[in-house]
């Protein structure tokens, strides 16, 4: 890889001044254009490499688009924000108007330190952009401004694709064979392309990852889906309570069959989040909404237990020890203790093997994003993310509790619930490492932060 570098540079810059170009013209257009197209990035290309028969280096090239994305709007808020954030008056204004902000740069130089001390630099720097890169979105969405008609068009959007992607996934687990994989372009069905076996009940299932990196991605999609609806629930009319039930529950199942344990987790904690949120703002818990919700939880709840994947958790509830997720986390808790400093950024399988086919300088394997962050960062650089990711969600909190509109209060409650869910599903899974999944979360996240300003411009945008 290292000597494909020269071209890989030029390559991304070219993205990025191409994105960058199109945010300047119509920048929430763009952020919305990039955010859908993500959701089919991994699809088109494992079309491109298996149809196309492409080499690797032509195939890494053309995924730099997504960071070329991500950067091209970076520059572009950048640009727009840096006049405003010099006009702050004092250094008290300054650090409250900016405090996401300076928490994130105090990471981000965390971050660029353990590069340099890394034993493997360039493995760091793809480490780095693992973690920091998706954030940008959490500031785009702060400044890219849509009308209230462009945030509906795209939450539908969004939630009729995340049905599509049910739909594509549950087929793949519950009819595809090992030759269907290959016969569909998605190459041959192992892990390391996204497609874990799992042994349930004397059977060998091929967990779909429809067309994301895998089927743990999908599922927790799916349940930020599912707290969308069950948030929408509550502003919903009759007929709508009908869809939203319908969709809900067909997610759920959908979200049943990933057997992804930690997702299926991370539903009920964010619809509890979204309805203690409801009791603290005094706001009703309208019948229909509530039944809308309990078909929901039925839904994934039957389908869990008819998928056998019950019988298989309460096992593992049983058996803790066993677990060898469970075996991973107490080795690192374990070695963190005594090595609080962590290892060299870079250097945390299984992550690294996404950019590095049978890496041999592993100095460590655990799969959870939460103690990823420990290792590559140390203990002080998984604080300083924890402090930085608490500042997001109290501001989130604090607007979700003066938001106004239903698509604001969709938002919040998806950013929040969303994020509080996802933590036992991070303690676990490197889900992380997935610039789709977080750069849906810091979206949601970002345009939460600063509810009041997009409201009281009536969700106004600066789009001609």
């Amino acid at each position: 890889m290292a000597e494909s570098l020269p071209l890989l540079l030029l390559i991304l810059a070219a993205f990025t001044a191409l994105f960058a170009a199109l945010a300047r013209r119509r920048p929430f257009a763009t952020l919305a254009g990039v955010l859908m197209l993500l959701l089919v990035h991994e699809m088109l290309l494992r079309w491109t490499a298996n149809f196309l028969h492409v080499g690797p280096l032509i195939v890494t090239g053309l995924s730099l688009w997504k960071d070329g994305a991500l950067l091209g709007l970076g520059a572009v808020w950048l640009v727009r924000a840096w006049p405003g954030r010099r006009a702050a008056q004092g250094a008290p204004a300054f650090i409250r108007q900016n405090l996401a902000g300076l928490a994130f740069g105090v990471a981000a130089v965390v971050g660029v330190l353990r590069i340099l001390t890394s034993s493997d630099r360039l493995a760091a720097v793809f480490a780095f952009r693992d973690y920091y890169e998706p954030v940008i979105l959490l500031f785009v969405a702060r400044s890219f401004l849509p009308t209230r008609q462009q945030l509906q068009r795209l939450l539908t959007c969004w939630l009729v694709t995340l049905a599509a992607l049910a739909a594509l996934g549950t087929w793949q687990t519950l009819l595809w064979s090992a030759e269907d994989y290959v016969r569909w372009g998605f190459g041959p069905a192992i892990s390391d392309l996204g497609v874990p076996p799992l042994e349930l009940g004397g059977r060998l299932i091929l967990r779909g990852p429809s067309t994301l990196s895998g089927p743990n991605e999908l599922g927790m999609h799916l349940v930020l889906g599912m707290l969308a609806l069950a948030q929408l629930a509550f502003s919903a009319n009759r007929t709508q309570h009908w869809a939203i039930a319908a969709l809900g529950a067909w997610l759920g199942v959908a979200l049943a069959v990933t057997y992804s344990r930690g997702d299926i987790l991370a539903f009920p904690i964010g619809l509890a989040v979204i309805l203690l949120a409801r009791r603290l703002k005094k706001a009703p818990l309208a019948a229909p909404a509530l039944i809308g919700q309990a078909v929901m939880l039925l839904a994934l709840a039957l389908a869990t237990v008819r998928s056998g994947l019950w019988g298989f958790m309460q096992d593992t509830a049983e058996n803790l020890e066993q677990d060898y997720h469970v075996q991973d986390s107490s080795e690192a808790l374990a070695y963190l203790v005594e090595h609080p400093g962590g290892v060299d950024l870079g250097t945390v399988g299984p992550r690294i093997g996404a950019f590095f086919p049978a890496p041999v300088d592993v100095a460590f394997h655990i799969e959870g994003s939460v103690f990823q962050i420990a290792f590559e960062l140390g203990i002080y650089g998984l604080l300083v993310w924890i402090a930085f990711l608490a500042i997001c969600l109290r501001q989130a909190w604090r607007a979700w509790a003066v938001a106004r509109t239903p698509e604001m209060e969709l938002t919040a409650a998806t950013a929040v619930a969303g994020w509080i869910g996802s933590v036992v599903v991070f303690l676990f899974i490197p889900l992380m490492q997935s610039l789709t999944m977080m750069a849906w979360m810091w979206f949601f996240l970002g345009y939460t932060v600063q509810p009041w300003r997009s409201e009281a411009v009536g969700h106004g945008s600066t789009e001609a």
